[in-house]
């Protein structure tokens, strides 16, 4: 961990109902020292948005050829690459040839999405994912984010809703993608 990381410690109760997914675990989260509490919020998200038992950290900031998140088979192949945020459109295209998945969750609106995927033709656009949170249930998590806390997360048909202590916040989490944006 770099100098002057904060740790968060999240149990998360998961229930997408979409997927017929119902998990329990805990996550601790490293926030790099350049990283805003917001984007700590879509990274966690976006963990339990994709989650799979494989799934892994990636080594964050410090490394920035790595995968936000990402899982791999019994043989350590790389699976599935997620990033979070908005990924250039060369990245894109690097991931999505890296690995046989790749998904983007997006806490900033899509336009800047669009532009990037405007520049250049990026491999598979039509297979890679794409999560847009709510920017604003994302700002409401990041004010009442502690450094250990408990969150009910619950994904329904395209509504997010995460319960942190007496506090239920909800807003959408729209699934498609890159080339359907």
């Amino acid at each position: 961990m770099a100098a002057g990381t904060t740790l968060f410690r999240i149990e998360v109760d998961l229930s997408n109902v979409d997927e017929g997914q119902y998990e329990r675990f805990e996550l601790r989260v490293a926030q790099h020292p350049s990283e805003d509490l917001s984007r700590v919020v879509a990274r966690t998200l976006a963990y339990c948005l994709v989650y799979e038992p494989e799934l892994q950290w990636g080594r964050g900031l410090d490394e920035p050829d790595e995968p936000a998140l990402f899982a791999r088979d019994a043989n350590q192949n790389l699976q599935h690459w997620i990033d979070v945020g908005v990924p250039n459109a060369e990245r894109m295209h690097k991931a999505s040839k890296a690995a046989p998945r790749f998904s983007i969750v997006c806490h900033k609106g899509k336009e800047g999405l669009l532009r990037e995927r405007d520049k250049r033709a990026i491999h598979r656009a039509d297979k890679i994912g794409v999560w847009l949170l709510d920017p604003n249930l994302v700002a409401a998590l990041a004010q009442c984010l502690q450094r250990a806390t408990q969150w009910v997360v619950v994904k329904t048909s395209g509504e997010l809703m995460v319960t942190v202590g007496e506090s239920s916040l909800s807003g959408y989490v729209l699934e498609t993608t890159l080339s359907e944006l």
